[in-house]
């Protein structure tokens, strides 16, 4: 799993109060019931943030997705069907994750591509949808860094066939060992 592990900054201030309250419900509410809980957050109604204000929820993030990925066999072609309650927790995941990217200050500690990476495996087309829209967010913070390459190079073939439908026959024999897994 990817962890986020620098620290906050000394004169990092505190939230304001309703961040603090969100973080903690994010923080402690079971899985199942996160999508409950960002049901609401449709639209980013707080100021503009700091990511390291989300470090603890952005990690716990990181291990739900890691085990849907891992429960649903999506290192490859997906093996098990993602049932719905768990797609909707995933897909409030990915919205709100791709608020923080939005507005949020310090983007650059999103460090959970590989989930992204494997969600990119999902035959559910909202599943598939919301990854794309957080990759997008990724890449355009990437455009404004030197290591673009490093960073892309962690996005898959897959993430290449899928831009690029109509030259599918080029990216076929790519994706074909992961097939026959």
């Amino acid at each position: 799993m990817t962890k986020i592990k620098k620290l906050p900054h000394k004169r990092l201030s505190f939230p304001p109060q309703e961040i603090q309250t969100l973080r903690e419900q994010l923080e402690t509410t079971s899985a199942g019931n996160i999508h409950g809980v960002l049901l609401s957050y449709t639209d980013w109604p707080f100021v503009r943030g700091d990511m390291y204000h989300w470090i603890g929820v952005l990690n716990r993030f990181d291990d739900i997705l890691a085990k849907v990925c891992e429960e649903h066999g999506l290192s490859g072609f997906q093996t098990k069907a993602i049932d719905r309650d768990t797609q909707r927790m995933v897909v409030a995941i990915l919205d709100f994750t791709r608020l923080l990217l939005e507005n949020c200050i310090n983007r650059n500690l999103y460090s959970s591509v590989e989930r992204l990476d494997q969600l990119l495996n999902a035959s559910d087309p909202e599943i598939l949808e919301h990854t794309l829209r957080v990759v997008l967010r990724t890449a355009q913070r990437w455009s404004y860094q030197r290591d673009i390459k490093a960073n892309l190079a962690t996005i898959s073939v897959r993430l290449t066939a899928i831009a690029e439908p109509w030259n599918v026959k080029k990216h076929l024999p790519a994706l074909a060992p992961a097939a026959s897994a």
